[in-house]
C-alpha cells in the first residue's frame, strides 16, 4: 500500500512511532525476520476477514458522527470529529480513505485501499501494534506488536437508545429456581420441558379453574370459547377477559387464573422478542382509552359526530417500512399512530428465523432510514453509526445464548461481495429496529406506537360535499381512530410472508387507489 503518511495533527512522539511501526511492517511483509523486540502473528483467513470488516466499521461510524451535534464537538470542521478525550481526522471512505484517532496517550491510524487495510495502534510509552490485512491474499495478512502492548480502546459514544435490548440468556439464568418464571429457563435454555407440554399443562389448569371459580354460565362460556380455536393471541384474550371479570369480583381464584394466562402469553411472546440471544427490554402498548386521553392532552382534533380522535396519519404495520414512515412523518411534526399486529421486529426474531436467519445484505448499508442531514436526528436511526458496537453486543449475546442452550453457533461464510462489507445478521437488524421503535416511543410525543394491535377494519368516512374524506381504523383490541391519510406497511405478514399484500382490509382500498399508500 505504501507508507502511511504523516500528518501535522499528530503529536511529535506519534510521528516518530508511526515511522518506526511502518518500517517494521514493510520489513515483515517482504519476508525479512521481525525484530527480537516484536511479536509476529499471521491471522487466518477468517480472522483477517472479520478484522477488516471491523476496521471499516470504525470509519463508517466516525463519518456518521461528523457534524452531528449529538456527538461531534468540532462542528463546522468537516473531516474532523471531536468527543470526550478524542479527536478523529478522516478523508475518503472505507474503501479508499484514511483516518487518525488521537487520544491523550494513544493514536490509532487506518489506511483503506480497496481490499487492503493498514493500521497502527501507537502508545506514548513506546508500545505499538501494526497490521496489514489483505482480503485479496489473506495468507499475507500480518500483525506485529510489542510484548506489553494493550491496544488502546477507542470509546465511540453510544446511542441514548443502546439499552433498548439486552442479553436474553443472562436474564433467564438470573431467574430463581423457586420462582414460577423459572419455567422460561426450563423451556428456552435447559430444554428440560417442551413448549408443547407447557401449553397442555396451562390449558388444563385454566379450563379446570374456569369451571370452579364461581363465574356465571355466560361468563364461563365466553372464556371456554377461547379454547375452541387456539392461536397465538388466545392467552392474551383470555387474560383480558379474566382481568375484566376479576375487577368486578376481586376473586383470588380469578386473580390466579389471570396470572396463569399472563404467564402463558409471556412464554408465547418470548421467541418473538429476541433474535439470536438479543432480547428486547421494552414493549409498547396504548389502550384504547389511553390513546384518546393522550390525543386530547396533545391537542389533537376530535370528530364532532363520532367523538373519535383524528390523526394526520395511521400506519398499519411496524416492520421496516412502517418504522421508516413513522420516523419521517414524526420529524415533520405529523400526528401519527402506528399499529403493529404482533411485535416490532418480529420478522427478524427467533419466531421468524425460518425466513430471515441470515440476511445477505451489506451490513453497513442496512439503515431503515436515510437522511441527508444528521442534525435532524431526534432518534438514533443510523445503524451505521453504531454498527461496530451493535455487532459486538449481538455477537456476545449470540455466543452466550448458544452456550446456554448447548447448541453450536450458526454463522456465515463470506463470499466475494461480502468481503468489503459483511452481511447484516438478523440479530443486528432486530437490534436496529428495537432502537428505532424505542426512540419513536420516547422522543416524539405526537407519535403513538402500539404493538399487539391487529387492525381488523378500515372504512372510508365521507364528511360531506367539498370536504376531504377520512379513514376509520379499528383494531382487535377496540381502538378506533380517524385519520386523514393511511400507510399500509404490511408488505411482510406472517412468519414467511405468506399473507403479504393479501389482507382483506385491502379490498376496499384497492378500489380507491388514491386514498392511501402501500409499502
Amino acid at each position: 500500500m505504501g507508507q502511511i503518511s504523516l500528518n501535522t495533527h499528530l503529536p511529535v512522539w506519534a510521528q516518530k512511532a508511526s515511522t518506526q511501526a511502518q518500517e517494521a511492517v514493510e520489513k515483515a511483509a517482504s519476508g525479512q525476520p521481525a525484530s527480537d523486540s516484536l511479536f509476529l502473528d499471521r491471522p487466518n483467513a477468517e480472522e483477517a476477514t472479520t478484522d477488516i470488516g471491523l476496521r471499516r466499521d470504525y470509519l463508517i461510524q466516525i463519518r456518521n458522527m461528523d457534524e452531528n451535534p449529538e456527538f461531534d464537538s468540532a462542528l463546522g470542521q468537516p473531516g474532523k470529529v471531536a468527543w470526550t478525550g478524542h479527536e478523529a481526522y478522516f478523508q475518503g471512505n472505507s474503501l479508499n480513505g484514511s483516518m487518525d484517532i488521537i487520544g491523550k496517550d494513544s493514536v490509532s491510524r487506518y489506511r483503506y485501499q480497496s481490499r487492503q487495510v493498514d493500521y497502527q495502534f501507537l502508545h506514548s510509552d513506546g508500545d505499538y501494534e501494526v497490521g496489514r490485512l489483505n482480503l485479496g491474499a489473506p495468507s499475507q495478512s500480518l500483525r506485529l506488536s510489542t510484548e506489553s502492548l494493550e491496544a488502546p480502546r477507542v470509546e465511540v459514544p453510544k446511542s441514548t437508545y443502546f439499552e433498548a435490548t439486552t442479553n436474553a440468556s443472562e436474564i433467564l439464568k438470573a431467574l430463581p429456581d423457586s420462582s414460577e418464571e423459572a419455567i422460561f429457563r426450563q423451556v428456552f435454555l435447559d430444554g428440560t420441558k417442551s413448549m408443547v407440554d407447557v401449553r397442555k399443562e396451562i390449558e388444563s389448569k385454566l379450563t379446570q379453574g374456569i369451571e370452579s371459580c364461581g363465574l356465571s354460565t355466560e361468563q364461563k362460556s365466553k372464556l371456554q370459547n377461547h379454547f375452541q380455536n387456539l392461536h397465538s393471541g388466545t392467552p392474551r384474550k383470555l387474560y383480558q377477559d379474566l382481568l375484566h371479570f376479576w375487577k368486578e369480583t376481586k376473586s383470588p381464584e380469578l386473580a390466579e387464573l389471570k396470572e396463569t394466562a399472563g404467564l402463558w402469553q409471556a412464554m408465547e411472546d418470548f421467541p418473538k422478542l429476541q433474535a439470536d440471544g438479543v432480547g428486547r427490554s421494552s414493549e409498547y402498548y396504548i389502550s384504547p382509552q389511553h390513546l384518546n386521553f393522550r390525543a386530547a392532552s396533545l391537542g389533537w382534533d376530535f370528530d364532532a359526530v363520532s367523538g373519535l380522535p383524528i390523526a394526520d396519519t395511521v400506519i398499519v404495520g411496524g416492520g421496516p417500512g412502517g418504522l421508516a414512515s413513522a420516523y419521517h412523518l414524526s420529524e415533520r411534526g405529523t400526528r401519527t399512530v402506528l399499529f403493529e399486529g404482533g411485535h416490532i421486529g418480529q420478522g427478524f426474531s427467533d419466531a421468524g428465523a425460518k425466513s430471515v436467519h441470515q440476511l445477505r445484505t451489506n451490513g453497513a448499508a442496512s439503515n431503515l432510514i436515510y437522511t441527508a442531514n444528521n442534525n435532524q436526528l431526534g432518534v438514533d436511526v443510523s445503524m451505521q453509526r453504531h454498527l461496530g458496537e451493535n455487532r459486538k453486543k449481538c455477537k456476545e449475546a449470540r455466543e452466550g445464548w448458544y452456550e446456554a442452550v448447548g447448541e453450536k453457533e450458526h454463522g456465515f461464510s463470506f463470499g466475494t461481495a461480502d468481503e468489503v462489507a459483511p452481511p447484516a445478521n438478523r440479530g443486528e437488524l432486530f437490534e436496529h429496529m428495537a432502537h428505532v421503535a424505542h426512540g419513536l416511543a420516547l422522543n416524539y410525543p405526537d407519535t403513538l406506537v402500539s404493538e399487539n394491535c391487529p387492525v381488523t377494519k378500515i372504512e372510508k368516512v365521507d364528511k360531506g360535499e367539498n370536504q376531504p374524506h377520512l379513514f376509520k381504523v379499528t383494531t382487535e383490541n377496540g381502538h378506533q381512530v380517524l385519520t386523514r391519510s393511511l400507510v399500509m406497511a404490511t408488505g411482510f405478514v406472517g412468519g414467511d410472508g405468506e399473507h403479504a399484500r393479501s389482507l382483506k382490509l385491502f379490498e376496499e382500498l384497492e378500489q380507491q387507489p388514491n386514498s392511501g399508500w402501500t409499502i
